[in-house]
């Protein structure tokens, strides 16, 4: 799958545009065709896991091991996780680990390979330097993330002792979203203040300096469709 930037992107506008608070959404990252290649991949042919949060521990299943719990045991897991994020952080979403199984030469040949070297090139990397006025930026880490009715992620800051992680990115790749479904990646200001809001618009990469206090709403049980993304964090060497 060969991926294509925008060439029309004004980056001294966006650049501009992104020091008013740190973040900004860009607007039709990726020309058409590569855009829809890629939401074909992830709606089709990405096998996911289910990640979630589980008192300080991240836990990952493929679809197999799910599979094998009894409905009983998947149903507790579930609850445990809403009950732990009532008053803690936490999360639940589907993912395939792009970095980890690009590094351990999983699932060979599967176009999301293609994608994070990508991101990790020289005209993407170039891109996000001049945007945020971040000229130390040397490469990305990455997943693919699909959030469904039920899903979020709490608010958080990104910031984890001893990673250099510079600026955070969503590359939103959900067709026609609904913003009455969730899935909207909120930013907080002063006593948990709604600040900005993010619509996961197709073909939009959202970058913002890390630390911020963000969230991913959850998804509404009526939501016809999941929220396609490709997310992680921009890094110093």
């Amino acid at each position: 799958m060969q991926i294509m930037l925008n060439p029309n992107l004004d980056l001294a506008a966006l650049a501009q545009a992104y020091k008013a608070r740190n973040r900004i959404q860009i607007r039709d990252l990726l020309q058409p065709i590569p855009a829809e290649d890629l939401h074909k991949v992830l709606a089709q042919t990405t096998p996911w896991k289910l990640v979630y949060y589980d008192q300080g521990n991240v836990v990952a299943l493929t679809s197999d091991e799910l599979q094998a719990l009894s409905p009983q045991d998947r149903a507790q897991r579930i609850a445990g996780v809403y009950s732990n994020a009532r008053n803690n952080f936490g999360f639940i979403y589907q993912a395939f680990l792009m970095a980890e199984n690009y590094a351990e030469r999983r699932f060979p040949g599967h176009p999301l390979h293609s994608v994070l070297e990508f991101i990790n090139s020289e005209p993407f990397l170039n891109i996000v330097r001049k945007v945020s006025g971040i000229d130390s930026i040397t490469s990305a880490d990455g997943q693919a993330t699909l959030y469904v009715p039920g899903h979020f992620l709490n608010s958080h800051d990104d910031k984890i002792a001893g990673h250099k992680r510079r600026v955070a990115y969503v590359l939103n790749m959900s067709k026609n979203w609904n913003p009455d479904w969730g899935g909207l990646l909120q930013f907080y200001g002063p006593e948990k203040s709604v600040d900005q809001v993010f619509v996961p618009r197709f073909n939009s990469l959202s970058l913002f300096t890390v630390p911020q206090e963000h969230a991913v709403t959850a998804i509404a049980p009526y939501a016809p469709v999941g929220r396609f993304a490709i997310t992680g964090w921009f890094v110093d060497p």
